[in-house]
């Protein structure tokens, strides 16, 4: 049996390249549902990839942290230490990153943006650099993590909970930036670990049942063969500039055993009020009915 074969040279190409390596990704959906991708590469650069129709591919990739370069005492070559970015139910894209001049060990500046649209264009995302706040840190703090929390609650800016090298011991601090700019009574503070915890294991940032906004955290203890599991508020600063907090201890399930990755995961459900999800021996869930109990540290 005859068989007829045509063929054509596809016009939307280019020369293949090589990949380059990434140290951190994250994904959001622009309106259309196509990927938005951030990734910081093997030279600490933060670039963020999106489709764009001008383009022969269909797509661009933006330097973002290029864009830092001059801003607050960083210099030419700012270099991106970590970044954290969430996208709320309405589609809204919230960002924070951390960059230091030159040097990853260097002095971190924080920095945030206002809720973005998901249907930024290339042109409004080359200006990215101008939408950004300025975030008060101790001086002489590199961050090397940031996590950031979401805004379906309706309360502005999301939690963030940075993390810093403890050289000693290798272990992350926390500290909380206060996610709301104009709030003159705190700025950034260490996180209150839990009552006979020695590091935190996981982290992430939520909204529990009674307490508002606030960490969840997964903490090793002086017992190595018992973890803790808590929920932490944001603080609240009393005349003499002191911070209190109140704290929510949960029960890990039975079966809950530590493995090689652990991990927290909060998600909203309801008037931003969010589940917790904890891997440890399984995935366990914590619904809002199971977020009860808590006692003032």
């Amino acid at each position: 049996m005859p068989v007829e074969i045509t063929s054509s040279l596809m016009q939307n190409h280019v020369a293949g390249v090589a990949p380059v390596p990434m140290k951190q990704l994250a994904v959001v959906c622009a309106g259309d549902q196509s990927p938005i991708l951030f990734a910081v590469d093997d030279k600490d650069r933060l670039t963020v990839t999106m489709r764009d129709p001008s383009q022969t591919t269909g797509w661009v990739q933006i330097p973002l942290s290029d864009q830092l370069a001059g801003m607050d005492g960083l210099g030419v070559a700012p270099l991106t230490q970590s970044f954290a970015v969430s996208q709320d139910s309405d589609g809204g894209i919230w960002l924070a990153l951390a960059a230091s001049d030159g040097d990853p060990a260097l002095e971190s500046r924080v920095y945030t943006s206002p809720k973005l649209s998901p249907d930024l264009a290339p042109e409004e995302w080359r200006q990215f650099a101008k939408l950004l706040l300025l975030r008060p840190t101790p001086p002489g703090v590199a961050f090397s993590e940031l996590v950031l929390g979401n805004g379906d609650d309706g309360d502005g800016f999301p939690g963030i909970v940075a993390g810093t090298v403890i050289p000693m011991t290798g272990y992350l601090e926390q500290y909380v930036i206060n996610p709301d700019p104009s709030d003159p009574t705190w700025t950034c503070v260490p996180f209150k670990m839990p009552d006979d915890t020695t590091y935190c294991l996981a982290i992430t940032f939520g909204r529990a049942p009674g307490l508002g906004r606030g960490i969840y955290a997964l903490c090793a203890t002086v017992d190595p063969l018992v973890d803790s599991l808590t929920f932490t508020t944001l603080p609240t600063v009393d005349d003499q500039g002191e911070p209190h907090w109140t704290v929510r201890t949960f029960d890990l399930p039975i079966n809950y055993a530590r493995t090689t990755t652990v991990a927290l995961a909060a998600l909203p459900v309801s008037d931003g009020m969010t589940e917790l999800y904890v891997s440890g021996a399984g995935l366990h869930r914590y619904p809002l009915s199971l977020q009860t109990a808590d006692r003032v540290g």
